[in-house]
């Protein structure tokens, strides 16, 4: 990584942020012994943004070898004109309401004004120290949307941009124009729209994927969150998607395709401050260091505790963190008369000295794509009780070994553990050295090695990139084995014009069943020979379709080569009618249907027990449809 350049983007850099701003600050310093300086780029308009680097140095989240560019300091500086805000002719007041930002020093630095009408912005300056204004922008008043941007004498000339995402990917281009190669990455889905837009062949594409990527219940089939959705469907246009556990990394690929541009890389373990100190930790304090948001469901913890004080008469909970829901917090305790038991403490600014006092941590959140808060409290000795959710908790927490594992979403199970471990010294203890021993096996220097091994991939792979253009496959011959149990299988597969030395060299075949509801994939195996440029021969043995679902099952082609794949529906043999026929195996029991337009197995009877309830996946589309119903509502009123 000496001749690349390393550059990260996230939309704002602040003390007070959550977990991934912390995870993309932690990574920058992790990587230190492998760049020379790393750049961090944000997008917001913030005027102290030197006092902010101050106080990230003085928390020891900054080092020397990191740089920060934001996007309007970009501008300011390039400003070369003399006019004054006072020379300007500003918007009238009597229609819109002025709004003035002033920095640290009590400088006017930016100037809003709001449609007294549609309460929508209308339109804003940018102000450098001095009073001259260097950035303007234009609102619809009806809508909110950006109409214009307009740089003013920029390096001596105006520039226009038509939509917001213009400037910032000119300011992105216009800092990487110095560097032979360059990692961009990602670190939100604010920034991915930048990221997509800086098309240059030098620039190696990367999006880290902080959190969980499905909606509730978040089980496999549900559906995207919105704001993941843009980036799963672009992701042949990434050079490297990096998830934070293995598991959902492989429930990506699995779902949406095969691609070889996926990788996992958890967070590093925390440096250790205190380890010399004897911190004396408190056996009835229990701690939650989260964001105050509901996805936390922090309540439940103060639920719990109502059942927990009754056992465990001295039991403490402290609440650490910042967000929308602490009054709330504040309410519930005192609805439940835990005043002497519960506290809202605020924000965490040193977490390994808060894990250090307390007897466990707990973790109540609905998904944790990872939870590094987990780490940082196994790291120093804490024992966590946490829901099992997907990823990060069910991943890293061994049940009874090194942490407690709870149903999710059940409080009394979650009193149960916090009461247990309170009451049972040894127990905690044992929990408590196991815990440590995850500092092995998230080690940070093994940690840094993996980003630079990604970094890497994405630098030869950004060289490759391939884009499969359509495709069609045909199932030209089927034969069942009964007493094998053996489905053989024949096919071929139609390519378009591609790029066949790519092609031949790194395409994937495999066999796709998939049932649509509720959604689950089952890949099988498949062995294949080139018969010419466009034009594949495969043929496969199925072998474990036997513990397969009831429902039906599409039979398709998944088609994978390095950032690119395609699910390919597989048709039958070219027949006027369909081809069905019905076999039994003991208690499993299928059909086999054959058209010239799909192949299709209904299963009827199953030796396999159901992982996820019809109830479930039926609750969950319910409940999809009300909040649809209520967009397209509030949509027609407002028309």
């Amino acid at each position: 990584m000496k001749h690349a350049k390393l550059i990260f983007m996230i939309h704002s850099l602040d003390i007070v942020r959550g977990g991934m701003t912390r995870a993309s600050l932690e990574r920058a310093k992790l990587l230190r012994p492998y760049c020379e300086n790393i750049i961090l780029l944000t997008f917001d308009f913030n005027p102290d943004y030197d006092a902010v680097i101050e106080k990230l140095k003085s928390a020891q989240l900054w080092e020397k070898h990191m740089c920060h560019f934001n996007v309007y300091e970009f501008f300011m500086q390039a400003y070369t004109g003399k006019s004054k805000i006072s020379d300007i002719e500003l918007l009238p007041t009597d229609l819109h309401r002025r709004e003035d930002v002033f920095d640290r020093y009590g400088q006017l630095r930016q100037i809003k004004f709001v449609d007294k009408k549609t309460n929508q912005l209308r339109k804003e300056y940018f102000l450098t120290p001095s009073g001259f204004c260097f950035f303007e922008r234009e609102f619809d008043p009806m809508t909110g949307k950006t109409l214009q941007c307009k740089a003013l004498e920029h390096n001596g000339k105006d520039i226009v941009f038509r939509r917001v995402n213009e400037y910032r990917t000119f300011f992105v281009r216009s800092l990487i124009k110095p560097y032979e190669r360059v990692v961009l990455v990602s670190d939100g889905r604010f920034t991915d729209r930048i990221l997509f837009s800086v098309n240059d062949p030098k620039v190696a594409k990367v999006a880290v994927l902080h959190s969980h990527h499905l909606q509730a219940p978040y089980f496999y089939g549900s559906y995207v969150v919105q704001r993941n959705a843009s980036l799963i469907k672009q992701l042949n246009k990434l050079d490297a998607l990096v998830t934070l556990t293995e598991r959902q990394a492989d429930d990506i690929r699995s779902r949406f395709g095969q691609v070889q541009t996926i990788y996992a890389v958890g967070h590093p373990v925390p440096l250790v401050r205190y380890a010399k100190y004897d911190i004396q930790r408190d056996p009835y304090t229990a701690v939650i260091v989260a964001r105050y948001e509901g996805i936390k469901q922090i309540s439940h913890a103060i639920k719990a505790f109502k059942q927990v004080v009754k056992k465990v008469p001295k039991a403490q909970l402290e609440i650490w963190g910042f967000g929308s829901e602490e009054n709330h917090y504040r309410s519930l305790i005192k609805k439940w008369k835990l005043e002497k038991h519960v506290f809202v403490k605020g924000f965490a600014n040193d977490p390994e000295l808060i894990f250090r006092k307390a007897a466990f941590s707990i973790v109540t959140s609905k998904s944790e794509a990872f939870a590094m808060v987990i780490l940082e409290s196994m790291a120093v000795g804490t024992p966590v009780i946490s829901y099992a959710c997907d990823y990060g908790p069910v991943d890293v927490i061994k049940h009874e070994k090194n942490g407690i594992l709870v149903p999710p979403n059940d409080v009394n199970e979650l009193a149960k553990a916090m009461i247990d471990l309170f009451q049972n010294k040894r127990k905690r203890e044992e929990l408590s050295e196991e815990a440590k021993k995850i500092s092995v096996r998230y080690a940070r220097g093994a940690i840094a090695k993996k980003w630079i091994d990604v970094f890497a991939q994405a630098l030869q792979q950004k060289d490759q990139r391939i884009f499969l253009r359509d495709a069609s496959a045909h199932l030209m011959s089927f034969i069942f084995l009964k007493e094998d149990q053996t489905l053989l299988i024949q096919g071929v597969l139609y390519l378009s014009k591609n790029d066949v030395t790519l092609l031949k060299k790194h395409v994937r075949l495999s066999l796709l069943l998939r049932r649509t509801f509720p959604l689950l994939d089952h890949y099988m195996p498949l062995q294949y020979v080139w018969t010419d440029d466009h034009t594949i021969r495969f043929y496969g043995k199925l072998t474990n379709f036997c513990q397969l679902e009831t429902g039906s099952w599409d039979f398709y082609l998944s088609v994978a080569c390095l950032n690119d794949s395609k699910f390919v529906k597989l048709a039958g043999i070219c027949k006027t009618r369909c081809e069905s026929i019905t076999y039994r195996i003991n208690k499993f029991k299928f059909k086999l249907c054959v058209c010239d337009s799909f192949v299709r197995m209904k299963v009827y009877r199953s030796n396999h027990k159901r992982r996820v309830t019809f109830k479930a996946y039926r609750n969950m589309m319910v409940s999809y449809m009300k909040e649809k119903m209520k967009t397209v509502v509030k949509g027609g009123c407002r028309k």
